[in-house]
């Protein structure tokens, strides 16, 4: 089995992030969780959870990137709010203070933006493809009861 905090690695089972995204944002996770690597599983899902019910408001019916991985800035935020999530179990009042006020912040943050798609002032960054808005265009009809060549 590959490194766990691989940049290229899988996101969290039922999660949108992966343990790298959330070293990203807190590089001491590894001895804040002291190896529990189920913690972080968990923070991660259940910032995913956070971060689907919101999104669910401009998204009811499926998402736009699919089934795949979402977009790095929906990762990211995903990512931030789990951060938190693990330093907030895990770090005591008095060691981890501004450790937590600014991961408080980032989280903060990640919410603004996340309620910031839904407020369609923001747009995560979709994959494009060439033809999702192409106009559907029939032949025009032709013969007897269409347009008549000339």
């Amino acid at each position: 089995m590959g490194d766990y905090y691989a940049t290229d690695g899988a996101l969290v089972t039922g999660g949108w992030a992966s343990p790298a995204d959330v070293r990203r944002v807190l590089a001491d996770v590894e001895t804040i969780i002291s190896g529990d690597r189920y913690l972080l599983e968990g923070a991660v899902v259940e910032a995913t959870g956070q971060v689907q019910s919101l999104l669910r408001a401009r998204y009811p019916v499926a998402w736009p990137w699919g089934t795949g991985a979402p977009p790095a800035d929906v990762r990211g935020a995903v990512a931030r709010v789990a951060a938190h999530s693990v330093a907030l179990g895990r770090l005591s009042a008095t060691a981890g203070s501004q450790v937590l006020e600014t991961l408080r912040l980032e989280r903060d943050a990640a919410l603004r933006y996340i309620g910031n798609v839904v407020r369609k002032t923001a747009h995560p960054d979709l994959p494009t493809t060439v033809d999702r808005h192409r106009p559907a265009v029939s032949k025009p009809p032709g013969g007897e009861f269409g347009f008549k060549e000339r």
